[in-house]
């Protein structure tokens, strides 16, 4: 079950807020512009499938983000006895924004996308059919557990730029890895 945990960002030992209803994640979310719902996933696919079955097995999800102008910008398949998990943790474990608007849909096992917005720090436990949509500049980063059991594509506007841009921020140290929501 997907679960938000809002904390302010000088007190990451507790959570000013915890939500466990997609419904009340979303407001919750539209509040500071950032969109979370929630997709049917073909149960073909499981953690650790190859790409290109995911991307077969997925493309009715895909299709109408790609009419709306988006790329697969990255597909990442993993199960956890072959998770490269530090190398996952050393690229996205940092806080980082994009230029643009970027899409990270949940296809397969899960993570925990960490929302840096004004002063509160917005932890999101993503699960199979989470769709999040961070607005360009958002600070985040992200964590999908060590061992990495994971299913996500992510996707952008080619226009907007896909490059990720350390923040230099080291916040994302004071919080919390996936291992702790278990």
């Amino acid at each position: 079950m997907s679960r938000l945990s809002v904390y302010s960002q000088s007190l990451p030992e507790q959570p000013n807020k915890v939500l466990c209803h997609a419904d009340d994640i979303a407001r919750t979310l539209a509040e500071v512009g950032v969109g979370f719902e929630q997709q049917p996933v073909p149960a073909a696919v499981v953690p650790g499938i190859d790409v290109a079955t995911l991307n077969a097995e997925c493309q009715a999800l895909t299709q109408p983000l790609q009419a709306q102008g988006y790329v697969v910008d990255e597909v990442i398949s993993l199960k956890a006895a072959a998770a490269p998990a530090p190398a996952l943790r050393a690229r996205f474990g940092a806080e980082f924004r994009l230029d643009g608007e970027h899409i990270s849909l949940f296809v397969a096992g899960r993570g925990l996308v960490s929302l840096h917005l004004d002063e509160h720090v917005y932890e999101l436990l993503c699960e199979r059919g989470d769709l999040l949509t961070l607005p360009a500049g958002t600070r985040h980063w992200l964590d999908f557990g060590e061992p990495a059991t994971v299913g996500v594509i992510r996707l952008h506007k080619p226009a907007q730029g896909d490059a990720i841009q350390l923040t230099g921020d080291a916040i994302a140290s004071q919080f919390s890895r996936l291992e702790e929501w278990t």
